[in-house]
């Protein structure tokens, strides 16, 4: 109860004698002596028999309250709850020994209970907060009084106390006569909450501290919490919160091999499907820029270790995806020609492979041998023959698109990885490219050295390994060889070509 309303008189102990009084009072009377008349004169009723069946209604009535005062006072004690009961009219006031404990004291020392009391105890903080809701009560605007308070420990400390009442009896003319409630100790609740929020606090000043994305996604797609570098990134120029938003509104994944067909993010969100591999390279698109990003998920369980959501992190990779792409670089790039190197060769060669069977696109392979390359070197040097080298590389690599892969395998070989590119297409291809290699007069001192190519074509189907199609190619290199040099062959229909 508030401050204004504590009562004008001392508190009293409250041992069940004010339950049992009120009981009392509603419990019938004593049998009283019946009155009537017989033949015009009064005559008294036999009175005993009843007054002794009173007597023994009333003492079965006077037990069951007292039992009913007994579990009353068992459950009240098991509860650890501190009760008061309080007259608005008269501010008398009673309250039990545990009211008291709760705030470090025996009842006997803060004997009488009063105004001053509780004026001493409670925080002044919430002293006028507990009035207002107290008023609210007694002018019938709410159903019950219920307040939380802290008050002074004897000790020093404030105790917090949900503190719950209401109005249970009334006079005659309809004001409030009794009220009664309860006081519970609940600072192992609030320091727990408190604990909490501190630590929900700390969580979120390190996730707005990040630069990465955090997302916390439900099952639906609609966003549940996003940090403040989400919000930046993710949101609009107006600044509305990106709470309550399906992520695919905000957000759009591609991969560097497909750019231009973005994922279905709502798979992520089965942890069912496999169709989208986090470990690829992952594009988030921005407007116009595309931002290299990695992207790893975690799930969310709900109390009953049902599933509920996932939390996403987004980190931005562009640095990290340069020096890999660099260091990829260097570890398949041949240092003479600047063409992909035989470690690099066979890593597109498996990329091209893995297209082919995913999406049915025809692809070929074409190998390039170099006719008569050896007396190059031993007439003129190997400084010669790595200016030839040069020269050949750098009609293949502007003799080809930029999507095809020119490789050098070492030595006097090349090799060219024909994306989209059916077997006639590409027997087109390389009758350019041996046109333009035979053609060719590279100057070297007073001379100028001509070379013969043989090429050799395979397609590349579903199926097939690496070694699968090198192999293949290279047969037909071989043929072409055989076939007298500077020429081209191919697969056949026959062999599965067009």
């Amino acid at each position: 109860m508030g401050h204004r309303a504590r009562g004008l008189s001392a508190g009293e102990g409250h041992d069940g004698r004010f339950c049992i009084r009120h009981l009392q009072r509603i419990l019938p009377p004593c049998g009283e002596a019946g009155h009537g008349h017989a033949g015009g004169a009064p005559v008294s009723a036999p009175v005993s028999a009843p007054v002794a069946s009173s007597h023994e209604d009333l003492q079965v009535q006077l037990e069951q309250a007292r039992e009913q005062v007994r579990r009353l006072r068992m459950i009240i004690e098991g509860s650890a709850a501190g009760t008061w009961e309080w007259n608005p009219q008269t501010g008398q006031m009673r309250v039990n020994e545990r009211w008291a404990q709760i705030v470090g004291y025996t009842l006997q020392e803060l004997w009488p209970v009063s105004a001053e009391t509780f004026a001493r105890l409670a925080h002044p903080d919430d002293v006028g907060r507990s009035d207002a809701l107290l008023q609210a009560h007694l002018d019938g605007i709410t159903d019950a009084y219920e307040c939380l308070l802290r008050m002074r420990h004897r000790q020093g400390h404030w105790v917090w106390v949900q503190d719950r009442g209401r109005v249970y009896e009334w006079d005659a003319q309809g004001r409030p006569l009794w009220m009664a409630g309860a006081h519970t100790d609940v600072s192992d609740r609030q320091q727990a909450l408190a604990e909490a929020r501190l630590a929900e606090e700390r969580s979120r000043v390190t996730l707005d501290a990040v630069t990465d994305l955090v997302l916390s996604i439900g099952l639906d797609g609609r966003i549940e919490h996003a940090n403040a570098s989400a919000q930046r990134m993710l949101g609009d120029a107006a600044g509305a919160p990106l709470q309550g938003r399906q992520v695919t509104e905000v957000m759009q994944l591609t991969t560097e091999y497909a750019p231009l067909s973005p994922l279905d993010l709502t798979v992520l969100l089965d942890p069912d499907s496999n169709a989208v591999d986090l470990h690829a390279d992952l594009l988030l698109v921005q407007g116009d820029a595309m931002v290299p990003v990695d992207l790893s998920q975690a799930w969310l369980h709900d109390d009953e270790n049902r599933l509920r959501g996932a939390v996403w992190v987004v980190r931005d990779v562009t640095q990290l995806r340069a020096r890999q792409r660099e260091a990829r670089q260097l570890a398949e790039l041949d240092p003479l020609t600047e063409l992909v190197n035989r470690r690099g060769f066979e890593a597109h060669l498996q990329q091209a492979i893995g297209r082919v069977e995913r999406t049915g696109q025809a692809a070929s392979l074409m190998f390039i041998d170099l006719d008569q390359f050896k007396p190059v070197n031993d007439t003129w040097g190997h400084l010669a023959g790595d200016s030839v080298l040069w020269a050949v590389a750098n009609l293949l690599r502007h003799g080809v698109r930029d999507s095809d892969v020119v490789a050098r395998l070492g030595g006097d070989e090349f090799a060219v990885i024909l994306a989209g590119c059916s077997l006639r297409h590409a027997r087109r291809i390389a009758g350019e490219l041996l046109v333009g290699i035979t053609g060719q007069a590279i100057p070297w001192e007073r001379h100028r050295i001509r070379i013969g190519v043989s090429i050799g074509i395979a397609a590349i189907r579903p199926g097939m390994d690496v070694d699968g199609v090198v192999a293949a190619a290279d047969a037909q290199c071989y043929r072409a060889k055989a076939a007298g040099r500077n020429t081209v062959c191919s697969e056949q229909k026959g062999d599965g070509g067009d």
